[in-house]
């Protein structure tokens, strides 16, 4: 399978983005799509041996919308200056219509003089508006009806209406025309400023994509026999010498062969301190130099980055769609059409009741005020900004299903080892310190994987080792040796190892945990408590997830014994000991099978089978491929308190997505019919078009502007 990816700057709707999707579905061998009309981004995967690139775009440009490789800038659209000042020329013709329909300035006494001059004013946002009536044949043409359809029909009827008026009054047909030709520039200039508007709030919206794309340097310092070279960072390849220099940002994975400086990582791993290395250790594209100038060997480049990965997770994770958005695009696809035939009716309706004169105004009103923009925007604009603020924190969803299913656990599944703790073993709890000392001095010689943890716990105690000799180890048993300053012979292993030699052992000194026990002269001084201890903020995570009201159950290989000690510390709501893969699976499937909603969160190659099987799955970014592969959300920072944020933000998301959509839904249900008049029966007043136009225009902005509220969550 292969993937592409290309815009289509004339999307604007979830309307456009399901008629791109219909289009490119109609080819063989496509298997997935998925249109983002917030970033107006297309991913489309595809079997190469039956469609080719080509034709993908083709079809995208048969939909109407013609693809292009790269999303114009900002940048190049303020340079247009002949649009914006037609555009700015179209806005102060529509005041001054607006305040000639209102007798604020004073009309021609001839109503064939006042048409021409309304007819001047309306020219320049007919042709600023050449572009939507481009969009509305197009989307006839390829039947997908859409906003640019409704905005066409309703602003081209009124111009034409106006000028069979104005022509009827020139050859004395009428003496009193009725002209709209302000309701079809203020809808144009209306219509025009929200969609800059939003374009800007979509923009905002998308922010935190394009900021991890702006990560990676367009130049790069290329070192080739011996010298320097700059060339575009996209050219590097595996293997290439590259020069960093302060102020630098890194343009790819490698290790540094020469020099030294300090990195600032945080967009990977969150941390704001600058982290020092040295030759040999590892850097990340992206990160930035803060100090001296070094020599990278590139291992990673381009496309195989972790930048790189995170960015093409977020934008899949941005074009996949949860399963509420299955109602906006269901109302979304069928909507232009259906309020093409709800203005028609409005017209016959009134055009039966009164007059053409009286029944245009209110079926234009009908055709602008009915927005599919803020209805196809609700989930799109909301996943953009939640997704964004996901990937900023840490926490990269691989698809929004995963977020909107995160939202609904009640219960989350932790592996132990490497995820609630440290992942190497420490001497837990105040042993006694005469203990410690003799285990030190003997363990300073040994290299059994325990020696570390009780060499670091006498450190931390500030006791020194004593001096010994004749020191020996018997495998899986534990060491002996002589004491230097008065030959007392030291011992340190198993109960059983202890007793072989002469010390005498009572049955309440053993644990059933792992130990050390230790003695001097065949006296015996206590036992050593050794277990993975709990990362810091394990306890913070846990209190926290239960306030969320998540069940928290540890799944443990570890005995019985040991998994209650660690209980204790942290407070988890149940634990499972001597617990296998297959045992964490089972478990998983029954409670699924009582109908809960099951999170699960590990890192090793044993817990696969049931991250694989769990709605959804955890792992962190550098946990094993096996975990990676089958969970749903990858921790870029080796972090815990990640994975409560990640449950309030996916709650927080999906609130956002409900709210949009019921505005959405509550102001067509309101507006349509106050538009077509329907109210005026109950002696309220109409709509106006360019009203209608400024509400539709609204309700875009308020959807967009309530979902920015995730950016900052």
């Amino acid at each position: 399978m292969k993937c592409l990816v290309f815009f289509a700057p004339g999307m604007h709707c979830a309307g456009c983005a399901s008629a791109i999707s219909r289009q490119i579905g109609k080819l063989p061998g496509i298997e997935r799509t998925g249109v983002d009309p917030v970033s107006k981004r297309c991913l489309v995967c595809y079997d190469e041996t039956l469609v080719n690139e080509e034709e993908i775009l083709e079809a995208s440009r048969k939909a109407g919308f013609p693809p292009t490789k790269e999303l114009p800038s900002s940048r190049d659209d303020q340079k247009d200056i002949f649009k914006n000042a037609l555009f700015l020329l179209a806005v102060i013709c529509a005041a001054a219509l607006f305040l000639l329909e209102w007798n604020i300035i004073p009309q021609p006494g001839s109503p064939g003089l006042s048409g021409l001059l309304q007819l001047l004013l309306t020219v320049p946002a007919l042709l600023w508006g050449a572009d939507i009536y481009k969009g509305a044949y197009l989307s006839i043409r390829y039947a997908h009806p859409d906003m640019q359809l409704l905005v066409g029909l309703s602003t081209a009827s009124a111009f034409l209406y106006s000028i069979a008026e104005l022509l009827m009054y020139a050859f004395s047909y009428t003496a009193h025309p009725h002209f709209h030709f302000c309701a079809s520039a203020m809808i144009l200039a209306v219509v025009g400023l929200g969609k800059k508007l939003e374009e800007r709030a979509k923009k905002k919206a998308n922010s935190s994509l394009e900021e991890l794309s702006g990560l990676i340097p367009r130049e790069a310092h290329l070192l080739e026999n011996g010298l320097e070279k700059n060339i575009p960072s996209d050219l590097l390849r595996p293997g290439d010498l590259v020069i960093v220099k302060p102020g630098e940002r890194v343009p790819g994975d490698g290790r540094i062969t020469e020099g030294r400086s300090a990195l600032d990582e945080s967009f990977l791993t969150g941390e704001s301190l600058p982290v020092d290395k040295v030759p040999g250790d590892e850097v990340k594209g992206g990160s930035m130099n803060l100090q001296g100038a070094f020599t990278l060997l590139l291992e990673r480049s381009g496309s195989q980055t972790v930048l790189a990965e995170m960015i093409r997770l977020v934008e899949e994770a941005q074009m996949s769609k949860p399963r509420i958005a299955r109602i906006a695009d269901l109302v979304a696809g069928r909507f232009s059409l259906g309020i093409i035939l709800c203005a028609l009716a409005t017209l016959t309706v009134w055009w039966i009741l009164k007059d053409f004169s009286t029944a245009l105004p209110y079926a234009l009103t009908v055709l602008v005020v009915a927005c599919p923009c803020a209805l196809g925007l609700a989930t799109p604009a909301a996943l953009s900004c939640g997704l964004g603020r996901a990937a900023n924190l840490g926490i990269l969803f691989k698809d929004a299903l995963a977020l909107e299913t995160l939202s609904r656990c009640d219960i989350i599944f932790f592996d132990k080892t490497g995820t609630l703790t440290e992942g190497k073993p420490a001497v837990s709890g105040s042993p006694d310190p005469e203990a410690l000392r003799i285990a030190a001095s003997l363990e300073q010689y040994s290299e059994h994987p325990l020696a570390k943890a009780v060499l670091e716990k006498a450190q931390e105690a500030g006791l020194t080792p004593e001096e010994c000799r004749d020191f020996s180890a018997e495998y899986g048993k534990g060491v002996r040796a002589f004491r230097l300053s008065d030959g007392q012979e030291m011992l340190s292993g198993s109960p059983a190892f202890l007793r072989e030699n002469g010390v005498p052992l009572k049955e309440d000194e053993l644990s059933s945990l792992t130990s050390i026990h230790v003695a001097l002269g065949k006296k015996y001084l206590g036992a050593l408590l050794i277990a993975d201890a709990p990362r810091k903020e394990a306890t913070e995570v846990i209190a926290d997830l239960k306030k969320q009201g998540l069940r928290c159950v540890l799944l443990t290989g570890d005995r019985e014994a040991a998994a209650r000690e660690f209980a204790k510390e942290v407070p988890l709501s149940e634990v499972v000991a001597s617990c296998l893969p297959e045992e964490k699976l089972r478990l998983v499937k029954e409670a699924q099978a009582k109908g809960r909603f099951a999170a699960m969160t590990g890192d090793g190659v044993n817990d696969a089978p049931a991250l694989a099987q769990a709605d959804v799955s955890i792992s962190h970014y550098k946990g094993a491929g096996a975990a990676q592969q089958a969970a749903k959300i990858l921790l870029t920072r080796d972090d815990l308190r990640l994975i409560p944020a990640a449950f309030r933000l996916s709650r927080k998301t999906l609130l956002i997505i409900k709210e949009n959509l019921f505005w959405a839904f509550i102001f067509n249900l309101v507006t349509i019919p106050l538009a077509a008049g329907l109210f005026t029966i109950f002696g309220l007043p109409g709509m106006r078009p360019e009203v209608g136009a400024a509400a539709m225009a609204i309700s875009s902005l308020l959807v967009v502007g309530n979902s920015l509220r995730l950016r900052k969550s």
